[in-house]
């Protein structure tokens, strides 16, 4: 695993990704989708800017034909995080099994509004919406992870 990657982070596209949206991304060395994604050709446009893992949002219905499931887990530059759609399915998906690391990053979506927030040891980041957003406008993050840690973060808008 790299020493260092830039995630990009994006959520609640419903169907459509801007231009600015995909501009800021060619920056990620991976693109995490938070779900809701809304089309194939999402799936797509995303894929083509930087490797995606993406995770189904309350409003996805089907798998997009790539086998997509509610939350995905990994180890990237040191950093264990969690990828989910809905904040309130966070603690469900930490669990208590003592043997499986807690994420220090969780990476959530559902509520259209831009989150940045540390708490117990664990950074919650939301994105936003990039097609409908309730706060904030639209817009991506763009996450550097480095050495086990996150190192910045930084949301675009357009």
């Amino acid at each position: 695993m790299a020493d260092q990657i830039r995630l990009g982070l994006i959520s609640d596209t419903h169907g459509r990704v801007a231009a600015a949206a995909l501009a800021a991304l060619s920056e990620a060395d991976l693109i995490l989708h938070a779900g809701d994604i809304g089309s194939l050709q999402v799936i797509l446009d995303l894929e083509a800017v930087a490797p995606l893992e993406a995770v189904l949002g309350n409003c996805d219905h089907c798998d997009y034909g790539r086998g997509l499931e509610r939350a995905w887990r990994a180890k990237l530059a040191g950093v264990p995080l969690l990828l989910c759609h809905r904040p309130e399915d966070i603690p469900g998906l930490l669990g208590s099994d003592p043997a499986r690391a807690l994420p220090r990053l969780v990476v959530h979506g559902h509520t259209h509004r831009p989150r940045q927030q540390s708490q117990g040891g664990v950074l919650y980041l939301n994105p936003g919406s990039a097609s409908r957003p309730r706060g904030g406008g639209p817009g991506v993050m763009l996450v550097e992870l480095g050495a086990g840690q996150v190192k910045g973060v930084e949301r675009v808008t357009w």
